[in-house]
């Protein structure tokens, strides 16, 4: 009797870890977030120089 509950605890945890897996398709991976971080940091530095720009611009004209 051990042994058969031991089998289906296994084959229990197995279905479950399978399912989880499944479920986590749709979350980012470590790589995505790479590039996610990459991206914003870009568009903060030409969001910045073209606000210095601006202000810059701004000054000399007056």
């Amino acid at each position: 009797m051990v042994a058969i509950a031991d089998t289906e605890t296994v084959q229990n945890h197995g279905e479950r870890i399978a399912a989880l897996e499944n479920n986590q398709q749709h979350l980012a991976t470590k790589a995505d977030l790479a590039n996610l971080q990459a991206t914003l940091t870009w568009r903060l530095i030409i969001a910045v120089s073209i606000a210095t720009a601006i202000l810059g611009f701004l000054i000399q004209t007056q």
